[in-house]
């Protein structure tokens, strides 16, 4: 399983769990998945996985970034597995954005992609 993830995307992550942690120390690191919605029909999630949430981590598979926690849940694996993700300037604010191999289309707002077809 291989999940990448640019300094520039773990550094944000970090700093925003760090800015998390003074109110609530649970935070165990950061959780990426896909929903079904939009016109393309998925959409990335994005989540910070806390310890007292009382999930079964055996439903997740854990990537290690460099130091920094990376969550699956089992189910999302086969749509994001090759993904990079980055944190980048654009326009007057700053985004996360995703390279997905297994993405075929976007829609035209880039709130949703579709995936390719298995052989």
């Amino acid at each position: 399983m291989k999940i990448t993830l640019t300094d520039s995307a773990i550094k944000h992550i970090k700093d925003t769990i760090s800015s998390l942690s003074k109110n609530d120390n649970s935070i165990l690191g950061v959780q990426f998945g896909v929903k079904k919605t939009g016109c393309s029909g998925y959409s990335y999630t994005i989540d910070f996985l806390k310890n007292s949430e009382n999930k079964n981590l055996d439903d997740f598979t854990i990537i290690k970034n460099k130091d920094l926690s990376v969550y699956v849940a089992n189910k999302d694996l086969k749509f994001i597995e090759g993904m990079n993700v980055d944190y980048i300037q654009k326009g007057l604010g700053c985004v996360m954005v995703f390279e997905n191999p297994n993405a075929e289309n976007e829609c035209g707002c880039g709130e949703s992609f579709s995936l390719k077809e298995k052989d």
